[in-house]
């Protein structure tokens, strides 16, 4: 554990840890998320936070009270001048009775004074809603920028169909599919496929004994308690009052497949892939990260996008600062990572 700030007379301190406690956990999945349309709640948190390779977290205590949390993991990424260190940051957030009094854009100048004191080539960026304005407000606030936005559709299948030609990646073909998925995102800068591909939760569709569609997974669950336009109607106040229906779809404990590390030959196949993985997880719901400039992502979001339900997307932001990178460097296109996203 490391102080990074200390106000003696408002009696603030600011730590930075390698480790999460079961307060800074209760903390996190005590808090509402978002702000305007699309509103809810994580759990299983401590199960996500362990997979993380080079965490920080980030706690800030008043008078020895926590009231503050944040966390940070750092990889590396390629660029299109090398690799470099790269900082995702995420669940920023303040006590209810202490929002608005600036302890947010405290931590967050703090952890990007430490970060970058630390590690002088770096960049820092978070993803947020482009809805909610008091997030987007605090990132202006602190002088970062947006680099590109984004939409995370959500496929809806309420009888998925499981495909015979779909199976686990074989540990011998992991070398071959990181290789594939580099050439498929060749173009992309924040390539970080190396670092975050794990083969235990790779699954791939096949044809003839050939790699057509790959997608990792990873479960997670929130409880959502607003959702905007027709689809949240839906999902939030019809299909709850629907007898056969509100054992497949449950907003308030709302389990899904977050996808990443996509390969995608074809729309076809890998829309049979998506329905078989949610076959073998027992799940309804399906979500991805997609650049809409992005000729790879455009395909995939052909596919997420098909169904009534399945319209429905998120259009979310990233917010940077960096040091000692230039625009050129950071690119058009930033790949999604599989760990941008808890």
């Amino acid at each position: 554990m490391q102080v990074i700030y200390t106000n003696r007379e408002d009696e603030i301190e600011i730590q930075i840890s390698d480790t999460y406690t079961s307060e800074f956990v209760s903390f996190a999945e005590a808090i509402m998320w978002g702000q305007e349309g699309l509103l809810y709640k994580m759990f299983g948190l401590a199960h996500e936070f362990q997979k993380l390779k080079h965490p920080m977290y980030i706690s800030t205590f008043k008078a020895g009270v926590l009231i503050g949390i944040a966390l940070v993991n750092r990889k590396v990424v390629e660029l299109s001048s090398g690799k470099v260190d790269a900082f995702y940051s995420c669940i920023w957030g303040v006590k209810p009775s202490h929002t608005n009094q600036g302890y947010c854009t405290l931590m967050i100048n703090n952890v990007t004074e430490y970060v970058f004191k630390n590690y002088p080539r770096s960049i820092i960026y978070s993803f947020i809603e482009l809805g909610n304005k008091r997030s987007k407000r605090v990132t202006e606030k602190i002088n970062y920028s947006l680099l590109t936005n984004f939409v995370a559709p959500n496929y809806i299948r309420l009888y998925p169909k499981l495909s015979s030609q779909v199976s686990l990646l074989k540990p011998t073909e992991k070398q071959l599919m990181i290789q594939l998925l580099k050439k498929q995102y060749k173009g992309h800068s924040f390539i970080d496929v190396e670092d975050t591909f794990d083969e235990s939760a790779y699954y791939v569709y096949k044809e003839n004994g050939k790699i057509k569609a790959g997608i990792q997974v990873k479960k997670l669950r929130w409880s959502v308690l607003n959702m905007l336009g027709f689809e949240g109607f839906l999902l939030l106040k019809v299909i709850p009052r629907i007898k056969f229906m509100d054992s497949k779809i449950n907003m308030k404990n709302y389990t899904f497949l977050k996808m990443g590390n996509m390969f995608i030959s074809d729309e076809k196949d890998f829309h049979a892939l998506v329905d078989s993985l949610l076959c073998m997880y027992n799940l309804k719901s399906a979500v991805a990260f997609t650049l809409n400039d992005s000729p790879v992502d455009a395909k995939i979001l052909s596919v997420m996008q098909s169904g009534i339900l399945s319209s429905i997307e998120t259009k979310v932001g990233t917010y940077y600062r960096s040091q000692n990178l230039s625009q050129e460097e950071l690119g058009k296109l930033p790949f999604i990572s599989m760990d941008d996203f808890l």
